[in-house]
């Protein structure tokens, strides 16, 4: 059992270069691994080139809901039907038409946004699969 030796050097030598020291700063009840981590994190997200600002202030977020109430006025500009409402659908080459609440939903592949697409119930369909969409009630 040894008591936590910390540098009081704010560099230290490390080969060639030299590195800050990630102690120098540390309360007593925080590490160097923790705040290396978080230094890790805020470069992985800036060499990512992230379309949401890296914040842990909830800007991303209301980013994001911004973005999809403007997707949500551009679906309901082009079918005349507001969006969370009863409606039938007909689709392509389909015989019945859906019956249910119309809802925009956004597809996504891993971790990455894919596209927009439609909702009724539980079936799934892109926009270009739309014949006619008629309010119900």
């Amino acid at each position: 059992m040894g008591s936590p030796n910390k540098p009081k050097a704010s560099m230290v030598s490390g080969g060639d270069q030299a590195q800050p020291d990630l102690f120098s700063g540390a309360t007593t009840h925080e590490d160097g691994y923790a705040r290396w981590r978080a230094e890790q994190r805020k470069k992985k997200l800036a060499a990512q080139g992230s379309d949401l600002p890296a914040s842990d202030h909830g800007e991303g977020y209301a980013a994001w809901r911004a973005e999809m109430q403007r997707h949500r006025d551009t679906v309901e500009k082009r079918f005349g039907v507001p969006l969370g409402h009863r409606v039938w659908v007909q689709l392509v080459d389909e015989l019945k038409p859906l019956e249910g609440l119309l809802c925009l939903v956004e597809e996504r592949q891993g971790s990455r946004a894919k596209g927009l697409r439609l909702r009724v119930g539980d079936r799934t369909f892109g926009f270009n699969q739309i014949e006619s969409v008629v309010a119900v009630g």
